[in-house]
């Protein structure tokens, strides 16, 4: 489930990565919905043992329950939660609410020990649909009493254990039922079953896109590392960064399929960056995508040259892989430039882009071949005249003038709105059987052979 989430995440995520459907920051939001989750931890004396949490600002907060000290660390701030959710199962701490005040315990005195019983009844016994009708009675009272004594609306729901691929979906969707399309959401992970923060972590993920909701902050009150404080005290940590991490891999994912550089702008922004460093890559995937190479190779090289080596932040840990995706402006002269975009893009099935850039390979490497200056390769005239020569010379390499022909062909068919040649239409249109026995398109097995006869890939 958990490599499903994540794959979901980046098809789904490119809705939103272009400009043009990139989630804006908003400075406004729908509500802010702060999510816990609870657990059960042994009690100190009867009750459950509280725990002092500092956060970075300083403040600290003793609680028995982390989304409490949280919540009240929310609420001094400007970023005010509009309602607490709090997600269990059957086995969570439940009755731990009443504790939140003396007032609370005498009034539902008989209810706290009742609950209290009901708990340590069920353990961690695989749950019932009894034990459900039986909790939700509390669980009722439990929202009301929590709603009037915190002042926000509360909501306590039961999930299941999360032990099967179908369990661990079904806290997903009881989740995204918790808020609203463009809802800020913070997310406390610090009780519940050990194996929850993973799947939290993706159901950030997995919410970001399916309500287009802004993650403020995924926190966890660190009592295990109380032993490293100089007081007694257990930090509280934000590990919204891990979401960073996993921008970073759908943005190398998008650009594998679409060469689009600009998708990292953002990223290292916010890491550091500035806009004026970054905007050679938005130029970059601009000039790339009107087949403008040389501009292309000369953002990459701008942007090169005025950012340091060791990417600032999360993007220092993917340093070396975006290097090795603009390095390329550094090897080779245009037709190497034209040629391995040619065969990046066939990889990649985008069949135009790879049939345009693979003609103008061939032109350059006619052109190279002839002995032409730097400029003539890249003046149109010049290039359209050494094309012409090629297919009009009586006494040149016939097949290679028949298969750059039928090159060009592909191109212009997939270029323009021009019904093709027949034998184009059937290159186009079938599927064959490859090497292992598999249907592919017959445009691609084509355009793989013409290339190797042009202009062999480097090895």
């Amino acid at each position: 489930l958990l490599d499903m989430i994540f794959m979901n995440y980046i098809e789904m995520s490119k809705l939103f990565c272009d400009d043009s459907l990139t989630l804006k920051r908003r400075t406004q939001f729908m509500s802010h919905i702060l999510i816990t989750f609870l657990g059960k931890v042994i009690k100190d004396g009867g009750r459950y043992e509280e725990v002092t949490y500092r956060f970075d600002n300083g403040q600290t907060y003793t609680k028995s329950f982390f989304g409490l000290a949280l919540l009240e660390h929310l609420q001094a701030s400007d970023s005010k939660p509009d309602k607490l959710v709090i997600l269990g199962t059957t086995g969570s701490m439940w009755d731990a609410f009443f504790e939140v005040d003396e007032e609370l315990m005498e009034k539902h005195e008989d209810e706290y020990y009742a609950l209290n019983e009901l708990i340590e009844d069920y353990g961690d016994k695989p749950p019932t649909e009894e034990q459900s009708e039986e909790l939700n009675p509390y669980l009722s009272l439990l929202e009301n009493e929590l709603t009037q004594y915190l002042n926000i609306p509360c909501e306590f729901h039961l999930i299941p254990y999360g032990r099967k691929q179908e369990e661990q979906t079904e806290i997903l969707k009881i989740m995204a039922d918790c808020v609203t399309d463009e809802d800020k959401v913070t997310l406390d992970i610090t009780h519940g079953l050990r194996h929850l923060p993973m799947l939290v972590v993706l159901s950030a993920m997995y919410l970001k896109v399916v309500k287009a909701v802004e993650v403020a902050g995924i926190y966890y009150g660190a009592k295990d590392m109380q032993h490293l404080e100089t007081e007694d005290v257990a930090p509280a940590l934000d590990l919204s960064g891990l979401l960073q991490i996993a921008e970073w891999v759908k943005a190398l994912n998008s650009f594998e399929k679409d060469r689009d550089y600009g998708v990292f702008s953002e990223l290292l922004e916010t890491d550091g960056l500035t806009k004026q460093q970054t905007k050679p890559l938005k130029d970059a995937a601009f000039f790339e995508r009107i087949f403008n190479v040389s501009q292309a190779a000369k953002k990459l090289t701008a942007f090169s040259q005025n950012t340091p080596e060791e990417l600032p932040g999360m993007g220092s840990l993917f340093s070396d892989t975006l290097s090795k995706h603009i390095e390329w402006p550094t090897k080779g002269n245009l037709y190497d430039h034209q040629r391995e975009l040619a065969y990046s893009f066939l990889d990649k099935k985008d069949y135009q882009r790879a049939a345009i850039f693979a003609v103008e390979a061939f032109i350059t490497k006619l052109m190279h071949d002839d002995n032409y200056t730097s400029e003539d390769i890249r003046e149109y005239n010049q290039r359209d005249a050494a094309k012409n020569l090629f297919l009009d010379e009586k006494l040149g390499d016939s097949r290679k003038i028949s298969d750059f022909r039928l090159l060009k062909n592909m191109r212009n068919a997939m270029a323009h709105v021009n019904e093709p040649r027949d034998d184009v239409k059937r290159i186009m249109e079938d599927e064959v059987r490859d090497n292992n026995n598999s249907l592919v398109r017959r445009l691609e097995i084509e355009l793989r052979r013409l290339m190797n006869r042009l202009f062999p890939q480097k090895k």
